[in-house]
């Protein structure tokens, strides 16, 4: 358990905060620039020695203000990758991993291991310049996995990277919090990154926690509140692939069917999470088994919230809530009310994943 408990003035406002992330899963930290998502994990890392109050992991003390406790940087092993990968220029890719290797005292986590498992030992003898962007990241992670961190905070790894290249980054970090069990705080501005990598999101705003729990239902309160555009945020599970259609035939909760173009998905997944915006999704009154929409499911509508010439409603297929936004014609037409029983549809283009 990481338990934060602090406060730290800035320019314009100051970090205060209190609570207490489960490390056997992946944190989202989300917020708006200058949310004060960057120095928070500059203060749990021990770079930013303004800041007051207690900070452990798992019991271990690195920050305790009263007692005048402060456990250095170098000593909390702590592992960062940011932005930009930070290598070492003047040294080759082998010669940047060896030198986080040879800090690390433990060495629990083997050399050659580690290089399959990130697919570099193709890049090892490579001059650093000749490298894509996603090619610097997964060096710049393995460096910072091979100093065999306690915690690895993550400072919007994926913002330089094309869009091919995040969803590898995003499988490759799933792929090595799950073999090697290290905790992780991935910060992103970007919600998308958030619901496909992470099982937990904490919410800045102006140095304050505004919401924290779990992915999903923190995504579906903030669509709800307007603070991102309205997204239903789903996690399916892979039932079978149909290649001579390009579509993946998914399963919601257990037992409702859903499509998804295949295209989206890398390798053999069992899993995956998807999105689908709201504007999106459309309601009838009757299940027609002729429509050419591929998705569609029974729901009951919760809310209904008219704004201007649109109604934005939240429906809900047992424990799942969708968002969906219509024309206010649209409403009064199908003369719609709460707790009906309705129909949602949508294509299976309109399921998102990044």
């Amino acid at each position: 358990m990481l338990k934060i408990d602090i406060t730290c003035p800035l320019t314009d406002f100051a970090i205060n905060l209190s609570t207490a992330i489960k490390t056997d899963a992946i944190t989202g930290i989300y917020g708006r620039s200058g949310a004060g998502k960057t120095t928070l994990l500059r203060i749990i890392a021990g770079l930013n020695k303004q800041a007051c109050g207690c900070i452990s992991l798992d019991n271990e003390p690195w920050l305790d203000s009263s007692n005048k406790r402060f456990i250095a940087p170098e000593k909390r092993q702590v592992s960062m990758v940011f932005q930009d990968a930070r290598l070492f220029p003047h040294l080759s890719i082998g010669q940047n991993l060896k030198y986080a290797q040879r800090r690390c005292k433990n060495a629990k986590i083997h050399y050659s291991e580690l290089v399959d498992t990130m697919g570099i030992k193709p890049l090892l003898n490579k001059d650093i310049r000749t490298l894509s962007g996603g090619e610097k990241q997964r060096i710049a992670l393995a460096r910072a996995l091979l100093s065999e961190p306690k915690l690895l905070l993550l400072d919007e790894p994926l913002s330089a990277l094309d869009s091919g290249s995040r969803k590898q980054f995003i499988a490759l970090l799933r792929k090595i919090h799950k073999k090697y069990q290290i905790p992780m705080l991935f910060v992103s501005h970007q919600i998308a990154e958030i619901q496909q990598l992470t099982d937990q999101l904490l919410v800045l705003d102006h140095g304050k926690i505004h919401h924290f729990g779990p992915t999903t239902e923190v995504i579906h309160t903030l669509s709800d509140l307007g603070d991102i555009n309205e997204q239903t945020s789903l996690s399916l599970t892979v039932a079978k692939q149909m290649p001579e259609y390009g579509i993946t035939e998914l399963v919601l909760l257990g037992e409702q069917t859903l499509y998804l173009p295949s295209h989206y998905l890398a390798g053999d997944e069992h899993k995956v999470r998807c999105t689908v915006m709201s504007t999106d999704i459309s309601i009838c009154i009757d299940h027609s088994p002729t429509t050419s929409i591929m998705n569609v499911l029974p729901v009951v509508i919760n809310k209904i919230n008219r704004l201007h010439n649109k109604a934005k409603i939240q429906v809900s297929y047992k424990t799942q809530v969708f968002f969906v936004t219509i024309s206010l014609y649209s409403l009064t037409t199908l003369n719609l009310t709460l707790q009906q029983t309705v129909y949602i549809q949508f294509k299976a283009s309109a399921l998102k994943t990044i």
